[in-house]
């Protein structure tokens, strides 16, 4: 709605994953750990920002296979 003053207010997206928000993929911490981290920092920042009229928002896109998640298990096996 462009007649809410909020709709011009200066944003802050930080793009992460649903992995900081998801526990247990086996082999993947170090990478749920990472994103834990952008979570946290995010909703700090949140707060902090608050204060100047910035929005901070955080957006968690779905699980995608990617290289990273293909056959993990299969990985952990062969070492």
């Amino acid at each position: 709605n462009k007649t809410n003053p909020s709709f011009y207010a200066p944003q802050i997206m930080n793009v992460i994953s649903m992995a900081g928000t998801a526990r247990g993929g086996l082999a993947l911490s170090p990478y749920e750990v990472s994103k834990t981290a952008a979570e946290a920092f995010t909703d700090v920042l949140r707060l902090e920002m608050k204060a100047w009229g910035v929005n901070v928002v955080d957006i968690n896109p779905s699980f995608h296979t990617t290289p990273l998640t293909t056959n993990v298990y299969d990985r952990l096996k062969e070492e």
